[in-house]
């Protein structure tokens, strides 16, 4: 492992209820140990609405320009298409198991978008001290 240290899985969610930037998490960077992040799980259900979303998913910081960002709302490192409700009002979340996340490592925290609102993001993450 070269001296790392991996963390207890941390399990974060958030209601995107605006067509703004969200941030799922940070990364520990500010630490005097910098941590990175990697998705282990990710589930997404689009509460409301009876259009398909797209979810947008990059490494970013929201609120600093420390560390720089990768991707972006415009140039995600993971885009993903989340059905509707269907006809009888039930949602069909879109679940991303361990085997099925892409390995990307996140060093300044996982940001998302989408085009449409009431998205509910859950998300099981591996914290890597490095």
């Amino acid at each position: 492992m070269n001296g790392q240290v991996k963390l207890p899985r941390e399990t974060y969610t958030v209601v995107v209820s605006t067509t703004n930037d969200t941030q799922l998490c940070k990364a520990p960077w500010m630490n005097s140990k910098n941590g990175t992040l990697r998705l282990k799980k990710l589930i997404i259900t689009n509460k409301h609405a009876t259009s398909d979303a797209t979810v947008t998913i990059w490494d970013q910081d929201l609120d600093s320009s420390t560390p720089g960002s990768y991707g972006s709302n415009a140039a995600g490192l993971l885009t993903v298409v989340v059905g509707g409700i269907d006809s009888i009002g039930t949602a069909n979340p879109l679940i991303l198991s361990e085997t099925q996340c892409p390995n990307i490592q996140f060093i300044a925290g996982i940001a998302v978008d989408s085009d449409v609102t009431t998205l509910s993001i859950t998300a099981e993450v591996e914290i890597e001290i490095l």
